[in-house]
């Protein structure tokens, strides 16, 4: 390869070919932590998570920590828009979990302390963030906008009637959300899990028919731009399947495993790929669903040596993935990038004479 195409960036070039071959960069840890987890991305390859008991920020080849509240001590970083604005938690100075913020360069606290615990989970493209909080028995579904609460629709489900959503965990930039509801008898006994969304130009939630035979406990997490959504299901005895979602009125498409018992998903772009991790016969694989079959990302690697990539959380349009895995022996926050064949090497973050050497495989 020559050196001109070594420095094309991913971001703003069309891809123009894909193959399942992907660059792994172990994102590292910050200062003083020991560990780090990946769990967003966004369309400009910026990585948000957890290192430790801190919060993180990725990009131009750097871990950055992201802050506390006053007199705080950890927080995590969920979720980013395309805006760079980043929603997590972050305990406070009263040692609760507090939902927070991050833009303009500092951490704004949107739940103050009268609950016993809160988290911003996800962020729409517009800014609006979205979460639970939970008062020591009950989790119910908030969101806020400009720092302020706002209201969550309630769920009408035809089966079970009036209930508070629990939990919003996707949102995109359309308005749509999706969530889950649980269940309960009037004996207080778990029943189900409802996944639910918010179809495009309605106010009401639906609940998303799950997967044959894993229809007890079913959790919806990511919804793409055209109001996809992935997620998984459970059978009662702990054996899950990731599914993707288009229509929630129709079956799901069941991704399958990896040759194990369980699979779950995190994450789906707007061209329907979806990543998660599902067990194989020995071990748990972070996986790629390509809209064809389900594939695991350590068969992927052109540069892997040393890594078992264990769950992977995000996708962007730009088909660049993170999650975690163990990286000789640490458990490491990665970010894969695809190598394509037709503009070359799009990740700068590795040293050119390996870079050269992979594209000549």
């Amino acid at each position: 390869m020559k050196r001109s195409l070594i420095g094309l960036l991913l971001i703003g070039l069309p891809v123009l070919a894909q193959t399942h071959r992907y660059e792994v960069i172990d994102l590292g840890a910050l200062p003083g932590q020991q560990d780090s987890i990946a769990f967003s991305v966004n369309a400009s390859g910026t990585v948000v998570g957890r290192s430790g008991s801190r919060a993180f920020t990725y990009h131009d080849c750097q871990m950055y920590d992201l802050g506390l509240l006053p007199g705080g001590a950890s927080a995590a970083a969920n979720a980013i828009n395309n805006q760079g604005m980043i929603a997590g938690l972050a305990k406070g100075s009263d040692a609760g979990t507090h939902a927070v913020s991050w833009y303009g360069g500092t951490i704004h606290l949107l739940e103050p302390g009268t609950v016993y615990q809160s988290q911003a989970l996800a962020i729409s493209g517009p800014g609006k963030v979205l979460g639970y909080e939970y008062n020591g028995a009950v989790a119910y579904a908030t969101a806020y906008e400009n720092d302020l609460p706002v209201s969550v629709p309630s769920d009408d489900d035809p089966e079970y009637g009036w209930g508070a959503v629990n939990l919003v965990t996707g949102a995109n930039g359309s308005g749509q959300l999706t969530g889950y509801r649980s269940i309960y008898n009037t004996l207080n006994q778990f029943i189900a899990q409802l996944a639910l969304v918010i179809p495009a130009g309605s106010s009401s939630w639906v609940r998303i028919t799950p997967p044959a035979g894993f229809d007890q406990y079913v959790t919806s997490w990511a919804i793409n731009e055209d109001g996809a959504v992935a997620g998984w299901g459970e059978n009662g005895a702990g054996v899950t399947r990731a599914f993707l979602s288009t229509n929630p009125y129709a079956a799901p498409r069941n991704l399958g495993t990896l040759g194990g018992p369980a699979s779950q998903a995190f994450g789906l772009n707007n061209a329907r790929w979806v990543v998660g991790t599902a067990s194989t016969a020995s071990a748990a694989s972070a996986f790629l669903y390509d809209g064809t079959q389900m594939i695991d990302l350590n068969t992927t690697l052109v540069n892997g040596s040393g890594w078992q990539l264990t769950k992977a959380t995000a996708i962007n349009d730009y088909n660049q993935i993170v999650g975690v895995g163990i990286h000789n022996g640490q458990s490491r926050a990665f970010l894969l990038t695809p190598v394509t064949t037709l503009i070359g090497i799009v990740v700068p973050c590795i040293p050119i004479i390996l870079r050269e050497d992979l594209a000549s495989q």
